[in-house]
Protein backbone atom coordinates (compact mmCIF):
# COMPACT_ATOMS: atom_id res chain seq x y z
CA UNK A 1 0.00 0.00 0.00
CA UNK A 2 1.35 3.42 -0.84
CA UNK A 3 1.71 6.31 1.57
CA UNK A 4 -0.80 7.93 -0.53
CA UNK A 5 -3.14 5.77 -0.41
CA UNK A 6 -2.51 5.26 3.29
CA UNK A 7 -3.46 9.05 3.98
CA UNK A 8 -6.50 8.80 2.05
CA UNK A 9 -7.95 5.57 4.11
CA UNK A 10 -6.96 7.40 7.50
CA UNK A 11 -8.75 10.52 5.85
CA UNK A 12 -12.23 8.55 4.96
CA UNK A 13 -11.84 6.85 8.71
CA UNK A 14 -11.42 9.94 10.62
CA UNK A 15 -15.03 11.73 9.94
CA UNK A 16 -16.67 7.94 11.30
CA UNK A 17 -14.32 7.30 14.28
CA UNK A 18 -15.26 11.11 15.28
CA UNK A 19 -18.80 10.00 14.99
CA UNK A 20 -18.76 6.89 17.04
CA UNK A 21 -16.81 8.95 19.91
CA UNK A 22 -19.90 11.57 19.50
CA UNK A 23 -22.24 8.77 19.64
CA UNK A 24 -20.63 7.46 22.93
CA UNK A 25 -20.56 10.43 24.70
CA UNK A 26 -24.36 11.49 24.02
CA UNK A 27 -26.18 8.23 24.77
CA UNK A 28 -23.34 6.57 27.18
CA UNK A 29 -23.98 9.45 30.01
CA UNK A 30 -27.65 9.96 29.72
CA UNK A 31 -29.76 10.21 32.28
CA UNK A 32 -30.39 7.36 34.82
CA UNK A 33 -33.38 5.24 33.65
CA UNK A 34 -34.79 1.48 34.33
CA UNK A 35 -32.43 -0.99 32.83
CA UNK A 36 -34.24 -2.42 30.17
CA UNK A 37 -35.22 -6.66 29.58
CA UNK A 38 -35.24 -9.65 32.03
CA UNK A 39 -38.16 -10.03 34.66
CA UNK A 40 -40.34 -7.37 35.62
CA UNK A 41 -39.40 -5.84 39.01
CA UNK A 42 -42.17 -6.54 41.31
CA UNK A 43 -40.54 -6.65 44.45
CA UNK A 44 -41.65 -3.35 46.82
CA UNK A 45 -38.65 -1.13 47.83
CA UNK A 46 -37.98 -0.83 51.75
CA UNK A 47 -35.96 1.54 54.47
CA UNK A 48 -33.00 -0.85 55.37
CA UNK A 49 -31.34 1.80 57.39
CA UNK A 50 -32.10 4.75 59.52
CA UNK A 51 -30.24 8.03 60.95
CA UNK A 52 -30.98 8.88 63.74
CA UNK A 53 -31.23 5.39 64.62
CA UNK A 54 -35.05 4.05 66.04
CA UNK A 55 -35.98 5.49 69.30
CA UNK A 56 -32.27 7.03 69.93
CA UNK A 57 -32.53 10.04 72.78
CA UNK A 58 -30.76 12.96 72.95
CA UNK A 59 -30.49 13.52 69.87
CA UNK A 60 -28.52 16.76 69.13
CA UNK A 61 -30.66 20.19 67.58
CA UNK A 62 -28.79 20.08 64.55
CA UNK A 63 -28.98 16.17 63.24
CA UNK A 64 -29.86 16.20 59.79
CA UNK A 65 -31.98 12.50 58.97
CA UNK A 66 -31.28 10.05 56.36
CA UNK A 67 -32.26 7.00 54.91
CA UNK A 68 -31.36 4.18 52.90
CA UNK A 69 -33.68 2.32 50.58
CA UNK A 70 -32.93 -1.29 49.50
CA UNK A 71 -32.82 -0.20 45.26
CA UNK A 72 -32.77 3.40 43.51
CA UNK A 73 -36.03 5.24 43.94
CA UNK A 74 -38.51 7.64 42.26
CA UNK A 75 -36.90 10.41 43.89
CA UNK A 76 -40.20 12.84 43.47
CA UNK A 77 -42.54 9.99 44.79
CA UNK A 78 -40.51 9.29 47.97
CA UNK A 79 -39.78 13.16 48.55
CA UNK A 80 -43.99 13.98 47.90
CA UNK A 81 -44.26 10.76 50.58
CA UNK A 82 -41.53 12.27 53.36
CA UNK A 83 -43.43 13.46 56.09
CA UNK A 84 -42.19 14.93 59.66
CA UNK A 85 -43.99 15.54 62.77
CA UNK A 86 -43.72 17.67 64.50
CA UNK A 87 -43.38 19.83 61.31
CA UNK A 88 -40.79 22.18 61.03
CA UNK A 89 -41.31 25.70 60.13
CA UNK A 90 -39.08 25.69 56.62
CA UNK A 91 -39.34 23.21 53.77
CA UNK A 92 -36.43 20.50 53.78
CA UNK A 93 -33.90 20.13 51.12
CA UNK A 94 -33.40 16.76 49.65
CA UNK A 95 -30.07 15.66 49.07
CA UNK A 96 -29.49 12.01 47.14
CA UNK A 97 -26.60 9.89 46.51
CA UNK A 98 -27.81 6.39 45.15
CA UNK A 99 -30.09 4.97 47.12
CA UNK A 100 -29.56 7.03 50.37
CA UNK A 101 -31.59 10.23 51.04
CA UNK A 102 -29.95 12.88 53.43
CA UNK A 103 -32.96 15.40 54.56
CA UNK A 104 -31.52 18.86 55.74
CA UNK A 105 -33.52 22.15 57.80
CA UNK A 106 -32.83 25.37 57.55
CA UNK A 107 -33.44 25.51 61.41
CA UNK A 108 -32.43 23.62 64.84
CA UNK A 109 -34.47 20.92 66.00
CA UNK A 110 -37.01 21.75 69.26
CA UNK A 111 -35.48 20.63 72.54
CA UNK A 112 -37.04 17.74 74.62
CA UNK A 113 -39.25 17.15 71.47
CA UNK A 114 -39.92 13.38 69.70
CA UNK A 115 -39.72 13.60 66.12
CA UNK A 116 -41.57 10.82 64.02
CA UNK A 117 -40.83 10.27 60.45
CA UNK A 118 -42.68 8.85 58.03
CA UNK A 119 -42.33 7.88 54.45
CA UNK A 120 -45.74 7.68 52.74
CA UNK A 121 -46.71 4.34 50.97
CA UNK A 122 -46.93 6.68 47.59
CA UNK A 123 -42.82 6.01 47.20
CA UNK A 124 -42.11 3.90 44.36
CA UNK A 125 -39.29 2.69 42.97
CA UNK A 126 -37.77 3.28 39.46
CA UNK A 127 -40.08 0.91 38.00
CA UNK A 128 -42.99 2.24 40.03
CA UNK A 129 -43.29 -0.38 42.26
CA UNK A 130 -44.58 1.20 45.61
CA UNK A 131 -43.49 0.23 49.03
CA UNK A 132 -45.69 -2.33 50.64
CA UNK A 133 -46.81 0.17 53.48
CA UNK A 134 -45.69 3.51 55.13
CA UNK A 135 -42.43 2.78 56.68
CA UNK A 136 -42.34 5.37 60.38
CA UNK A 137 -39.28 5.71 62.95
CA UNK A 138 -38.90 7.94 65.93
CA UNK A 139 -36.05 9.76 67.59
CA UNK A 140 -36.19 12.15 70.57
CA UNK A 141 -33.80 15.46 71.17
CA UNK A 142 -34.99 14.61 75.10
CA UNK A 143 -34.49 11.64 77.17
CA UNK A 144 -37.82 9.61 76.36
CA UNK A 145 -39.81 8.62 73.43
CA UNK A 146 -43.59 9.53 72.65
CA UNK A 147 -45.58 6.39 72.27
CA UNK A 148 -49.14 6.77 71.25
CA UNK A 149 -50.50 5.68 68.10
CA UNK A 150 -54.23 6.60 66.34
CA UNK A 151 -55.17 3.86 63.32
CA UNK A 152 -57.68 3.68 61.14
CA UNK A 153 -59.22 4.10 57.25
CA UNK A 154 -59.57 6.25 54.97
CA UNK A 155 -62.27 5.72 52.40
CA UNK A 156 -61.78 7.73 49.73
CA UNK A 157 -63.17 6.21 46.87
CA UNK A 158 -61.70 7.25 44.08
CA UNK A 159 -58.65 5.34 42.28
CA UNK A 160 -54.65 5.81 42.56
CA UNK A 161 -55.63 8.68 45.07
CA UNK A 162 -54.04 8.65 47.92
CA UNK A 163 -55.16 10.31 51.44
CA UNK A 164 -53.41 12.43 54.08
CA UNK A 165 -54.26 12.24 57.54
CA UNK A 166 -53.99 15.27 59.60
CA UNK A 167 -53.46 14.90 63.32
CA UNK A 168 -54.12 18.22 65.18
CA UNK A 169 -53.29 18.31 69.40
CA UNK A 170 -55.53 20.03 70.78
CA UNK A 171 -55.43 23.00 73.06
CA UNK A 172 -56.92 26.24 74.55
CA UNK A 173 -55.77 28.06 70.98
CA UNK A 174 -58.16 28.59 67.85
CA UNK A 175 -59.69 24.92 67.17
CA UNK A 176 -57.50 23.62 64.23
CA UNK A 177 -58.94 24.23 60.90
CA UNK A 178 -57.23 22.52 57.61
CA UNK A 179 -58.05 25.16 55.58
CA UNK A 180 -55.52 27.35 57.39
CA UNK A 181 -52.93 24.68 58.39
CA UNK A 182 -51.19 21.05 57.84
CA UNK A 183 -51.82 19.03 61.25
CA UNK A 184 -49.65 18.87 63.68
CA UNK A 185 -48.84 14.98 63.29
CA UNK A 186 -48.67 13.97 58.86
CA UNK A 187 -49.13 10.33 57.32
CA UNK A 188 -49.92 9.03 54.30
CA UNK A 189 -52.59 5.74 53.42
CA UNK A 190 -51.56 3.02 51.80
CA UNK A 191 -53.67 1.63 49.10
CA UNK A 192 -56.56 0.08 51.02
CA UNK A 193 -56.90 3.44 52.83
CA UNK A 194 -54.75 2.65 56.05
CA UNK A 195 -52.61 5.10 58.20
CA UNK A 196 -50.73 5.18 61.37
CA UNK A 197 -50.21 8.33 63.32
CA UNK A 198 -47.44 7.44 65.02
CA UNK A 199 -45.31 8.18 68.64
CA UNK A 200 -48.02 10.63 69.39
CA UNK A 201 -47.74 13.24 72.74
CA UNK A 202 -50.29 12.56 75.58
CA UNK A 203 -53.27 14.48 74.63
CA UNK A 204 -56.52 15.40 72.84
CA UNK A 205 -56.60 14.75 69.08
CA UNK A 206 -58.91 15.59 65.92
CA UNK A 207 -57.78 13.94 63.02
CA UNK A 208 -58.77 14.71 59.36
CA UNK A 209 -58.32 12.89 56.40
CA UNK A 210 -58.00 14.47 52.94
CA UNK A 211 -57.63 13.21 49.16
CA UNK A 212 -54.63 15.16 47.74
CA UNK A 213 -56.06 15.10 43.67
CA UNK A 214 -53.21 17.64 43.12
CA UNK A 215 -50.24 16.00 45.13
CA UNK A 216 -49.53 18.77 46.43
CA UNK A 217 -49.25 18.16 49.88
CA UNK A 218 -52.25 20.97 51.04
CA UNK A 219 -55.87 21.03 51.29
CA UNK A 220 -57.45 22.71 48.36
CA UNK A 221 -60.88 23.33 49.62
CA UNK A 222 -62.12 23.71 46.11
CA UNK A 223 -60.95 20.10 44.40
CA UNK A 224 -59.57 17.86 47.68
CA UNK A 225 -62.69 15.88 49.42
CA UNK A 226 -61.73 15.59 52.98
CA UNK A 227 -63.19 13.46 55.53
CA UNK A 228 -64.10 14.22 59.26
CA UNK A 229 -64.13 12.25 62.16
CA UNK A 230 -66.98 10.75 64.39
CA UNK A 231 -65.46 11.55 67.15
CA UNK A 232 -61.73 13.59 69.11
CA UNK A 233 -59.58 10.54 70.62
CA UNK A 234 -57.61 10.93 73.88
CA UNK A 235 -54.40 9.28 73.91
CA UNK A 236 -52.20 8.29 76.49
CA UNK A 237 -48.49 6.84 76.91
CA UNK A 238 -48.58 3.62 75.09
CA UNK A 239 -51.97 3.94 73.81
CA UNK A 240 -52.87 2.88 70.55
CA UNK A 241 -56.37 4.43 69.28
CA UNK A 242 -57.96 2.10 66.14
CA UNK A 243 -60.43 2.13 64.24
CA UNK A 244 -60.77 5.56 63.24
CA UNK A 245 -63.00 5.92 60.07
CA UNK A 246 -63.29 8.37 57.08
CA UNK A 247 -65.61 9.05 54.34
CA UNK A 248 -64.38 11.71 52.10
CA UNK A 249 -66.46 14.07 50.21
CA UNK A 250 -65.86 17.75 48.66
CA UNK A 251 -66.81 20.28 51.75
CA UNK A 252 -68.54 23.39 51.30
CA UNK A 253 -67.72 26.44 53.37
CA UNK A 254 -70.42 28.92 52.14
CA UNK A 255 -74.02 28.81 52.69
CA UNK A 256 -77.04 28.43 50.79
CA UNK A 257 -78.34 31.47 48.85
CA UNK A 258 -81.72 32.39 47.25
CA UNK A 259 -81.38 32.50 43.63
CA UNK A 260 -84.88 33.38 42.92
CA UNK A 261 -88.23 33.99 44.64
CA UNK A 262 -91.05 33.43 42.17
CA UNK A 263 -94.68 33.46 42.89
CA UNK A 264 -96.53 31.65 40.91
CA UNK A 265 -100.53 31.88 42.05
CA UNK A 266 -102.38 32.91 45.17
CA UNK A 267 -101.21 29.82 47.00
CA UNK A 268 -97.70 29.10 45.74
CA UNK A 269 -94.21 30.77 45.87
CA UNK A 270 -91.42 28.63 44.06
CA UNK A 271 -87.99 29.44 45.99
CA UNK A 272 -84.60 28.19 44.20
CA UNK A 273 -81.48 27.79 46.11
CA UNK A 274 -77.96 27.64 44.80
CA UNK A 275 -77.59 24.22 46.61
CA UNK A 276 -79.75 21.53 48.08
CA UNK A 277 -80.73 21.78 52.05
CA UNK A 278 -80.53 19.79 54.96
CA UNK A 279 -84.48 18.84 54.89
CA UNK A 280 -84.27 18.68 58.42
CA UNK A 281 -84.00 22.74 58.35
CA UNK A 282 -86.88 23.83 55.91
CA UNK A 283 -89.74 24.01 58.14
CA UNK A 284 -92.17 27.41 57.93
CA UNK A 285 -90.62 28.23 61.05
CA UNK A 286 -86.94 29.18 58.83
CA UNK A 287 -89.16 29.93 55.58
CA UNK A 288 -91.38 33.25 57.25
CA UNK A 289 -93.71 35.42 55.26
CA UNK A 290 -94.78 38.98 56.23
CA UNK A 291 -96.41 41.78 54.98
CA UNK A 292 -94.43 45.01 54.58
CA UNK A 293 -95.79 46.27 57.82
CA UNK A 294 -94.80 43.64 59.32
CA UNK A 295 -97.50 41.29 59.86
CA UNK A 296 -96.67 37.56 59.71
CA UNK A 297 -98.12 34.83 57.95
CA UNK A 298 -98.89 32.14 60.74
CA UNK A 299 -96.41 28.65 60.55
CA UNK A 300 -99.72 26.51 60.60
CA UNK A 301 -100.92 27.94 57.14
CA UNK A 302 -97.60 27.60 55.46
CA UNK A 303 -96.40 24.02 54.19
CA UNK A 304 -93.05 23.53 52.14
CA UNK A 305 -92.01 20.55 49.91
CA UNK A 306 -89.40 19.90 47.27
CA UNK A 307 -90.26 17.57 43.89
CA UNK A 308 -88.56 14.46 43.30
CA UNK A 309 -85.55 15.58 40.28
CA UNK A 310 -85.20 19.11 41.49
CA UNK A 311 -83.39 19.64 44.53
CA UNK A 312 -82.80 22.87 44.77
CA UNK A 313 -86.44 24.54 44.04
CA UNK A 314 -88.61 24.31 46.96
CA UNK A 315 -92.54 25.33 46.75
CA UNK A 316 -94.36 27.59 49.66
CA UNK A 317 -98.18 26.23 49.92
CA UNK A 318 -100.54 28.96 51.90
CA UNK A 319 -103.66 30.55 52.12
CA UNK A 320 -104.43 33.21 49.56
CA UNK A 321 -101.95 36.70 50.21
CA UNK A 322 -105.08 38.72 50.55
CA UNK A 323 -104.58 41.54 49.39
CA UNK A 324 -102.43 41.61 46.61
CA UNK A 325 -99.64 43.43 47.37
CA UNK A 326 -95.99 43.15 48.28
CA UNK A 327 -94.61 40.80 51.04
CA UNK A 328 -91.40 40.14 52.28
CA UNK A 329 -89.83 36.23 52.66
CA UNK A 330 -87.07 35.80 55.87
CA UNK A 331 -84.70 33.13 55.74
CA UNK A 332 -82.92 31.79 58.79
CA UNK A 333 -81.90 28.49 60.41
CA UNK A 334 -81.60 26.62 57.45
CA UNK A 335 -78.58 24.86 56.72
CA UNK A 336 -76.94 23.63 53.25
CA UNK A 337 -75.84 19.73 53.40
CA UNK A 338 -72.55 20.66 54.54
CA UNK A 339 -74.25 22.50 57.47
CA UNK A 340 -73.40 25.70 56.60
CA UNK A 341 -76.38 27.90 58.19
CA UNK A 342 -78.37 31.11 57.04
CA UNK A 343 -78.19 32.86 59.76
CA UNK A 344 -80.66 35.73 58.61
CA UNK A 345 -81.41 37.23 54.68
CA UNK A 346 -84.15 40.10 54.48
CA UNK A 347 -83.36 42.05 52.73
CA UNK A 348 -84.50 43.56 49.27
CA UNK A 349 -83.81 40.24 47.52
CA UNK A 350 -86.16 38.88 49.25
CA UNK A 351 -88.96 41.01 48.71
CA UNK A 352 -91.95 40.11 46.14
CA UNK A 353 -95.29 40.87 44.70
CA UNK A 354 -98.00 38.35 45.54
CA UNK A 355 -99.38 37.05 42.81
CA UNK A 356 -103.57 37.32 42.18
CA UNK A 357 -103.84 34.73 39.82
CA UNK A 358 -105.96 31.84 40.99
CA UNK A 359 -104.55 28.21 41.56
CA UNK A 360 -106.06 26.92 38.77
CA UNK A 361 -103.73 24.13 38.07
CA UNK A 362 -105.34 20.33 38.32
CA UNK A 363 -102.94 17.58 40.11
CA UNK A 364 -101.66 15.23 38.13
CA UNK A 365 -99.79 11.74 38.54
CA UNK A 366 -96.52 12.01 36.89
CA UNK A 367 -94.53 8.88 38.17
CA UNK A 368 -95.54 5.21 39.93
CA UNK A 369 -93.05 2.74 40.27
CA UNK A 370 -93.73 -0.21 39.85
CA UNK A 371 -94.45 1.55 36.14
CA UNK A 372 -97.55 -0.27 34.12
CA UNK A 373 -96.78 -3.66 33.19
CA UNK A 374 -93.65 -4.10 35.16
CA UNK A 375 -91.95 -7.51 35.68
CA UNK A 376 -89.57 -9.29 37.63
CA UNK A 377 -90.30 -6.85 40.55
CA UNK A 378 -88.65 -8.14 43.96
CA UNK A 379 -90.97 -9.20 46.31
CA UNK A 380 -89.45 -6.74 49.33
CA UNK A 381 -91.16 -4.07 47.01
CA UNK A 382 -93.05 -0.83 47.85
CA UNK A 383 -95.51 1.27 45.17
CA UNK A 384 -94.43 5.16 45.38
CA UNK A 385 -96.57 7.94 43.89
CA UNK A 386 -95.42 11.15 42.61
CA UNK A 387 -97.78 13.89 41.54
CA UNK A 388 -96.76 17.68 40.12
CA UNK A 389 -99.07 19.24 42.69
CA UNK A 390 -100.17 18.67 46.23
CA UNK A 391 -102.69 16.22 46.86
CA UNK A 392 -105.10 15.73 49.83
CA UNK A 393 -103.43 12.94 51.69
CA UNK A 394 -107.14 11.98 53.12
CA UNK A 395 -108.35 10.88 49.79
CA UNK A 396 -106.23 7.53 49.49
CA UNK A 397 -108.69 6.36 52.33
CA UNK A 398 -110.89 3.87 50.32
CA UNK A 399 -109.84 4.64 47.34
CA UNK A 400 -107.10 2.99 46.25
CA UNK A 401 -106.24 -0.74 46.69
CA UNK A 402 -103.91 -3.17 45.82
CA UNK A 403 -105.10 -7.03 44.52
CA UNK A 404 -103.40 -10.08 44.09
CA UNK A 405 -103.74 -12.38 41.28
CA UNK A 406 -107.07 -13.88 42.93
CA UNK A 407 -108.52 -10.63 43.25
CA UNK A 408 -108.06 -10.52 47.20
CA UNK A 409 -107.04 -7.26 48.94
CA UNK A 410 -103.60 -6.79 49.97
CA UNK A 411 -103.02 -4.75 53.11
CA UNK A 412 -100.54 -1.81 53.00
CA UNK A 413 -99.59 1.36 55.26
CA UNK A 414 -99.16 4.70 53.27
CA UNK A 415 -95.97 7.19 53.91
CA UNK A 416 -96.39 10.63 53.16
CA UNK A 417 -92.61 11.47 51.89
CA UNK A 418 -94.56 15.36 50.90
CA UNK A 419 -97.62 16.99 49.91
CA UNK A 420 -96.68 15.61 46.31
CA UNK A 421 -94.91 11.92 47.21
CA UNK A 422 -96.42 9.30 48.86
CA UNK A 423 -95.28 5.92 49.41
CA UNK A 424 -97.46 2.67 49.93
CA UNK A 425 -95.53 -0.53 52.10
CA UNK A 426 -97.44 -3.73 51.92
CA UNK A 427 -97.75 -5.32 55.28
CA UNK A 428 -96.48 -8.58 53.97
CA UNK A 429 -93.94 -9.69 51.63
CA UNK A 430 -95.58 -10.27 47.69
CA UNK A 431 -96.10 -13.77 46.36
CA UNK A 432 -93.67 -15.16 44.04
CA UNK A 433 -94.25 -14.93 39.83
CA UNK A 434 -97.75 -13.28 40.50
CA UNK A 435 -99.77 -10.51 39.21
CA UNK A 436 -100.74 -7.52 41.13
CA UNK A 437 -103.06 -4.63 40.34
CA UNK A 438 -103.22 -1.49 42.06
CA UNK A 439 -106.88 0.26 41.48
CA UNK A 440 -107.11 3.73 41.80
CA UNK A 441 -111.17 5.49 42.12
CA UNK A 442 -109.94 8.54 40.70
CA UNK A 443 -113.14 10.74 40.72
CA UNK A 444 -112.31 10.81 44.20
CA UNK A 445 -109.38 12.31 44.67
CA UNK A 446 -108.48 16.07 44.85
CA UNK A 447 -105.96 18.45 45.14
CA UNK A 448 -105.09 20.76 47.45
CA UNK A 449 -106.37 23.62 45.84
CA UNK A 450 -109.95 21.92 45.61
CA UNK A 451 -109.37 20.72 42.13
CA UNK A 452 -109.69 16.82 40.54
CA UNK A 453 -106.50 15.07 40.88
CA UNK A 454 -105.77 13.43 36.87
CA UNK A 455 -104.55 10.54 36.75
CA UNK A 456 -103.59 8.63 33.42
CA UNK A 457 -104.83 5.72 34.23
CA UNK A 458 -107.23 3.80 36.63
CA UNK A 459 -105.51 0.48 37.24
CA UNK A 460 -101.50 -0.52 36.81
CA UNK A 461 -100.43 -4.00 36.38
CA UNK A 462 -97.25 -5.57 37.60
CA UNK A 463 -95.71 -9.22 37.91
CA UNK A 464 -93.33 -9.97 40.62
CA UNK A 465 -89.96 -11.86 40.52
CA UNK A 466 -89.47 -15.73 40.96
CA UNK A 467 -88.27 -16.35 44.84
CA UNK A 468 -86.27 -18.89 42.77
CA UNK A 469 -84.18 -15.71 41.58
CA UNK A 470 -83.31 -14.63 44.95
CA UNK A 471 -81.54 -15.47 47.97
CA UNK A 472 -80.51 -14.70 51.53
CA UNK A 473 -77.89 -12.94 52.94
CA UNK A 474 -77.43 -12.29 57.04
CA UNK A 475 -74.67 -11.73 59.17
CA UNK A 476 -73.84 -9.89 63.02
CA UNK A 477 -73.47 -6.41 64.35
CA UNK A 478 -71.64 -5.97 67.19
CA UNK A 479 -71.29 -2.44 68.62
CA UNK A 480 -67.60 -1.18 70.43
CA UNK A 481 -68.69 1.73 72.76
CA UNK A 482 -71.80 3.57 73.52
CA UNK A 483 -74.59 4.21 71.22
CA UNK A 484 -76.73 6.41 73.25
CA UNK A 485 -79.66 4.95 72.54
CA UNK A 486 -79.22 6.04 69.18
CA UNK A 487 -80.55 3.52 66.31
CA UNK A 488 -78.02 1.74 63.65
CA UNK A 489 -79.05 1.52 60.53
CA UNK A 490 -77.66 -1.50 58.22
CA UNK A 491 -78.04 -0.62 54.77
CA UNK A 492 -77.26 -3.34 51.48
CA UNK A 493 -77.07 -1.51 48.44
CA UNK A 494 -76.87 -2.65 44.90
CA UNK A 495 -73.71 -2.05 42.98
CA UNK A 496 -75.48 -1.62 39.43
CA UNK A 497 -78.23 0.81 40.81
CA UNK A 498 -78.31 3.27 43.62
CA UNK A 499 -82.12 3.45 44.11
CA UNK A 500 -82.04 -0.49 44.81
CA UNK A 501 -81.12 -0.16 48.62
CA UNK A 502 -82.99 -1.55 51.77
CA UNK A 503 -82.25 -1.30 54.86
CA UNK A 504 -82.21 -2.89 58.72
CA UNK A 505 -82.44 -0.73 61.41
CA UNK A 506 -81.44 -2.19 64.72
CA UNK A 507 -81.67 -0.94 68.17
CA UNK A 508 -78.73 -2.91 69.57
CA UNK A 509 -76.16 -5.24 68.39
CA UNK A 510 -76.95 -8.72 67.56
CA UNK A 511 -78.36 -10.47 64.11
CA UNK A 512 -79.52 -8.79 60.89
CA UNK A 513 -80.75 -10.60 58.04
CA UNK A 514 -81.96 -9.64 54.43
CA UNK A 515 -84.40 -11.81 52.69
CA UNK A 516 -85.52 -12.56 49.19
CA UNK A 517 -82.35 -10.22 47.81
CA UNK A 518 -82.24 -10.79 44.13
CA UNK A 519 -79.13 -12.11 42.60
CA UNK A 520 -76.70 -9.34 41.92
CA UNK A 521 -73.31 -7.79 44.03
CA UNK A 522 -73.77 -5.79 46.43
CA UNK A 523 -72.27 -3.59 49.78
CA UNK A 524 -72.83 -3.55 53.12
CA UNK A 525 -72.80 -0.49 55.75
CA UNK A 526 -74.12 0.49 58.64
CA UNK A 527 -73.97 3.73 60.88
CA UNK A 528 -74.63 5.36 63.46
CA UNK A 529 -77.94 7.78 63.21
CA UNK A 530 -76.86 10.20 66.09
CA UNK A 531 -79.24 12.68 64.79
CA UNK A 532 -82.44 10.44 63.76
CA UNK A 533 -82.69 11.36 59.93
CA UNK A 534 -82.09 8.01 58.88
CA UNK A 535 -79.11 8.92 56.45
CA UNK A 536 -75.02 9.26 57.38
CA UNK A 537 -74.40 12.16 58.44
CA UNK A 538 -70.76 13.37 57.41
CA UNK A 539 -70.16 16.48 59.59
CA UNK A 540 -68.32 19.71 59.55
CA UNK A 541 -65.27 21.64 59.86
CA UNK A 542 -66.10 25.28 60.97
CA UNK A 543 -68.33 24.88 63.34
CA UNK A 544 -66.79 21.16 64.14
CA UNK A 545 -69.72 19.18 63.76
CA UNK A 546 -68.50 15.31 64.01
CA UNK A 547 -69.28 12.90 61.62
CA UNK A 548 -71.75 10.10 62.48
CA UNK A 549 -69.76 6.93 63.09
CA UNK A 550 -70.04 3.83 60.37
CA UNK A 551 -68.60 0.78 59.28
CA UNK A 552 -68.14 -0.90 55.73
CA UNK A 553 -68.01 -4.44 54.97
CA UNK A 554 -64.44 -4.86 53.15
CA UNK A 555 -65.85 -7.08 49.71
CA UNK A 556 -68.29 -7.04 47.49
CA UNK A 557 -71.08 -9.52 48.77
CA UNK A 558 -72.46 -11.57 45.75
CA UNK A 559 -76.42 -12.95 46.00
CA UNK A 560 -76.90 -16.62 44.32
CA UNK A 561 -80.37 -17.85 43.94
CA UNK A 562 -81.36 -20.27 46.69
CA UNK A 563 -78.07 -19.85 48.24
CA UNK A 564 -77.94 -18.13 51.88
CA UNK A 565 -74.88 -15.48 52.07
CA UNK A 566 -73.63 -15.93 56.74
CA UNK A 567 -71.21 -14.46 58.53
CA UNK A 568 -71.04 -11.34 56.57
CA UNK A 569 -69.68 -9.62 60.18
CA UNK A 570 -70.08 -5.91 61.22
CA UNK A 571 -68.12 -4.23 64.40
CA UNK A 572 -68.86 -0.56 64.64
CA UNK A 573 -66.41 1.19 66.58
CA UNK A 574 -67.69 4.92 68.44
CA UNK A 575 -65.10 6.27 69.87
Amino acid sequence: MSLINTHKDIRIAYPLLTAIILFIIQFGCAVQSPPSGGPEDKTPPEVLEVFPARDELNVPFSTEVSLTFSERMDKTSVEKAFFISPQPESYPEFKWKGTRLLIRYNEDLKEGRTYSINIGAGATDLHGVAMKESYSWAFSTGNSIDRGFISGKVYTFEDKVKGLVWGYMLSSEEPPNPFIRKGDFITQTDEEGNFVLSYLAEGRYRVFAVNDRNEDLNFSIFTDPVGIPPAEVEVTFGDTVSGLKFQTSLIDTLPPLPVLIQPIDNHHIMVRFNEPLDERTVTSANFRIMDMAGSRIPDEEITIYRKAGDLNTYYILLDDLVPPGEYQLELSGIRDEHLNEITLIRDSSTVFTASALDDTLRPSLISISPADSAEEIPLYSGIRMEFDHPVDPDDFEGNISLLDSSLNSVSFRMEIMSPVEFLFIPDMRLTSMSSYTLKISSENFYGINGLPVVFPKDEYIFTTMSIRQTGNLSGNLTIAGDAGGASIIIELADTESEESKRAVIMNSQGGFEFTMVPRGEYTLSAFLDINSDGKWTKGSIRPFVPSEPFVIFNDVLTVRPGVDNTGNNLKLIIQ
